[in-house]
């Protein structure tokens, strides 16, 4: 049988071998050497915390230990049967379109506006398991200025933050005297400001942009992702079947300049001139920042079919297939006539400006493909949510709104809603997806009650209270209570209708996505 063959392999190959499994999201496998011999076992516990812990990256658990890491790992990648928690302690104060980022034990909150306020504040929540406690964080140095919808990530330590801004009568506007594409990070160690090198192009000022980490640029093709399945003609034997990823779409006349390391991708936004009438302009530019000794910019131009120009969309690096995922966002292009939809409150017919597509970012090659789902329709257009990694393959889709153009006597009126304001669709409170990246099949999360998805993909049955219809909010993996949970922070406060009573208003709440407990 292949499991005795594995056994005369070296003790840490065999291990290796079964958190490669683990990690291309091959499960089954990975039990079947577990029930095999007490080596292959120890050697699957080892491969399922390394599934856990590769979730989490680029975080680490914090916490006891759960006491299977197997079951762990499975209840988190399989999220029938979650529940939704409210989390104490809420946010210190209200916030939308702020960031999240987690380090060393601790999520850092940066910025975000509530109302006519807009924030520089740092608050850090201490994720010790059982024990949480929001910390307000005194700093020093030249901070940004208070913003909303900027990016962050984490980096050797440090908080970077790209871009953002607040609006005004002139249109959006960086405070003081910072550079409109103004970048900067935080050490995390001493809590110190510096400015950092934005992108070279000097007119470069965003909001709504996506920076996504890259922890290692690609500079060679994947040999495949196997899965070991049990042959048709033999129960007890395994065989070797290779995954369906499709290889990238060839290069076009550009492809990016040779690069080892990691770096970030930052995809699109938008900005707000005026006056006499404020005027949004979007964008589809890619750029990178290469993370080495130095920080380095440079633009790079993709081949392929090049999205709309967007902002408010959500992004994901894909390592599997080498390309970072964008979905959603809002678009300023002109918009069918079918996606034509009545307002929530009625009266006046409205044009959809937003986007509910999928698109890889090939970085080895620098070509844009659009991706079809295998439920066509599967999901909607949405901007202002969240797209969070959950275990290999899978992501959780949460949250976010349209925005939408009323005609009222000739006159445009842009106007924003939460989804579940859209009868088109049917959609629910919770507003959750479930999106396979291996084979794009797409799962929808109801809470509180069943659901038939049709066409629409298959029905995860989620229980508790959802959050309230929100977009702006962020969503991180964390550990909690043995488990790997989806924590929900802050957003925009919707009313019940889920028609935004004051626009601009944020939620100071928090909730837990957490695996069924195991039986």
């Amino acid at each position: 049988a292949p499991e005795a063959h594995l056994l005369l392999l070296p003790t840490e190959v065999i291990t290796t071998i079964l958190e490669q499994l683990a990690a291309a999201g091959d499960y089954l496998a990975v039990c079947r050497a577990a029930s095999s011999c007490v080596v292959l076992r120890a050697a699957a516990s080892s491969a399922w915390k390394a599934a856990v812990e590769a979730a989490l990256l680029p975080a680490a658990w914090r916490g006891a230990p759960p006491s299977s890491w197997q079951q762990c790992a499975r209840d988190a990648f399989e999220l029938d049967g979650a529940e939704w928690l409210e989390f104490a302690p809420r946010l210190r104060e209200p916030t939308f379109a702020h960031t999240a980022v987690e380090h060393g034990g601790a999520i850092y909150v940066f910025g975000g506006r509530d109302a006519a306020n807009y924030s520089n504040r740092v608050h850090a929540l201490e994720l010790r398991d059982g024990q949480y406690e929001w910390r307000h964080l005194e700093t020093t140095g030249e901070a940004p200025s208070p913003r909303r919808a900027h990016a962050a990530w984490v980096w050797r330590g440090r908080m970077h933050i790209l871009g953002g801004g607040r609006s005004g009568p002139s249109g959006m506007a960086a405070a003081g005297q910072e550079p409109p594409g103004c970048h900067f990070s935080l050490g995390l160690h001493d809590l110190r400001w510096r400015p950092e090198p934005p992108p070279t192009d000097e007119n470069w000022r965003r909001f709504g942009h996506t920076a996504t980490l890259v922890p290692e640029w690609p500079t060679y093709t994947l040999p495949g992702l196997y899965r070991i399945v049990p042959a048709d003609d033999d129960a007890d034997s395994l065989r070797m079947d290779a995954m369906q990823l499709q290889d990238p779409p060839e290069a076009g006349a550009a492809v990016s300049p040779p690069w080892r390391g990691a770096a970030v991708v930052v995809i699109g936004g938008a900005w707000q001139d005026g006056p006499p009438r404020p005027t949004i302009s979007a964008f589809i530019d890619v750029w990178r920042c290469r993370l080495g000794e130095t920080l380095d910019w440079d633009l790079l131009e993709p081949s392929g079919a090049t999205p709309a120009t967007r902002y408010r969309h959500a992004a994901v690096y894909v390592e599997a297939r080498q390309a970072v995922l964008v979905h959603g966002g809002y678009v300023r292009d002109a918009v069918p006539a079918d996606r034509a939809v009545p307002l929530p409150a009625g009266g006046f017919d409205a044009q959809m400006l937003n986007d509910g597509g999928l698109h890889l970012l090939h970085l080895r090659t620098v070509v844009w493909e659009r991706v079809t789902t295998r439920e066509p329709g599967a999901l909607i257009a949405r901007g202002g949510h969240t797209m969070t990694f959950v275990g290999a393959t899978k992501l959780f889709i949460f949250g976010g709104g349209h925005m939408y153009n009323a005609i009222d006597n000739a006159v445009f009126n842009w106007h924003e809603a939460d989804l579940a304001t859209d009868a088109r669709y049917g959609v629910g409170a919770s507003n959750s997806v479930v999106l396979d990246t291996q084979d794009w099949s797409v799962s929808l999360a109801w809470a509180g009650r069943g659901f038939d998805a049709g066409t629409h993909g298959t029905s995860l049955k989620v229980t508790g209270d959802a959050p309230a219809p929100r977009g702006g909010h962020t969503a991180t993996l964390v550990p909690h209570d043995g488990k790997l949970a989806i924590l929900i922070l802050g957003g925009r406060n919707y009313d019940e209708e889920g028609h935004a009573a004051n626009p601009h208003l944020g939620r100071d709440d928090a909730h837990l996505l957490v695996p069924r407990r195991s039986m």
